[in-house]
């Protein structure tokens, strides 16, 4: 796992072996940012963060800000580890919650949403309603949802303005309806 363009290209990021974190691919992330563009000044949500990939992939982008979330304490460990080593701890927040116990109390917009849950759980669709509900995507942002192509992306409040598949994967991208 690297950090692939911007300010820390080619960073080696710390990681470990689990079955249970998916790291984002390098060539997925290349597609994810190249279909989202700039994320200058953006304010950043990783939820189920993993190894904080997405996030970290933002801030060497020109994001602001980046907030981490995942229920995983290792996890978290690493992501930690990462922003040290990056030194970038200032533009950084780190919390451990389950992604929905986050965004029922969260109250921060977010111009960049990344959601990378466990795949055929549902876990997409619960989190794009929370999303809705707590009004948490600010004007003109995007959601970037990384789930199985089993898995049915559906919102009564953001629309779909892009799909891609990669592999076992699929990137759906989201932004709020007109």
């Amino acid at each position: 796992m690297r950090i692939v363009a911007g300010e820390f290209k080619g960073f080696p990021l710390f990681s470990a072996k689990s079955s249970k974190v998916r790291p984002t691919a390098d060539a997925c992330k290349e597609r994810i940012f190249s279909i989202i563009g700039s994320c200058q000044g953006k304010k950043v949500l990783d939820l189920f963060a993993g190894f904080g990939g997405l996030g970290l992939e933002a801030i060497s982008r020109g994001a602001e800000f980046a907030q981490f979330v995942d229920a995983s304490a290792a996890s978290l460990s690493i992501v930690k580890k990462n922003i040290a080593k990056l030194q970038i701890a200032s533009r950084c927040q780190l919390s451990q919650k389950k992604a929905d116990a986050f965004l029922k109390k969260c109250q921060q917009k977010f111009e960049l949403i990344f959601l990378d849950p466990p795949y055929d759980f549902g876990l997409v669709n619960d989190c794009l309603n929370l999303i809705a509900a707590q009004n948490l995507l600010a004007p003109s942002g995007v959601i970037v949802a990384e789930h199985s192509p089993k898995e049915k992306v559906e919102s009564e409040d953001f629309a779909i303005f892009k799909t891609k598949k990669s592999g076992s994967t699929v990137l759906t991208f989201l932004e709020e309806k007109s």
